[in-house]
C-alpha cells in the first residue's frame, strides 16, 4: 500500500534536504528518512520502499550522531 503518491514523494525529496520532510539516503535505492534534534534528544528514521523495512534511532544524549550508522543500516534494510 502506498500512502504518498509517486509525485508527492518526488516533491518531498526534490530539494535534497529535509525541508519537505524526507531525505533520500545515498546510493541505497529507494531509502528515505528524516532526523531531528531538540535539546537532550535526537532521532532518525529510515525506510526502504522496496523491502518495507524501517530503522529507528532515538537517543537522549546531546553528543550522539548517527552518521556512522547510516550506511550499514541502509545496506541491511535494503536486503530482502
Amino acid at each position: 500500500m502506498r500512502i504518498v503518491s509517486t509525485g508527492s514523494l518526488a516533491a518531498m525529496v526534490d530539494s535534497g534536504m529535509a525541508a519537505f520532510g524526507l531525505v533520500k539516503y545515498g546510493n541505497f535505492g529507494e531509502v528515505y528518512g528524516h532526523g531531528g534534534r531538540i535539546p537532550g534528544y535526537a532521532t532518525l528514521v529510515m525506510h526502504a520502499l522496496e523491502t518495507g523495512k524501517t530503522a529507528v534511532w532515538v537517543t537522549t544524549n546531546n553528543g550522539v550522531t548517527f552518521e556512522s550508522a547510516v550506511k550499514p543500516v541502509a545496506e541491511h534494510i535494503t536486503q530482502p
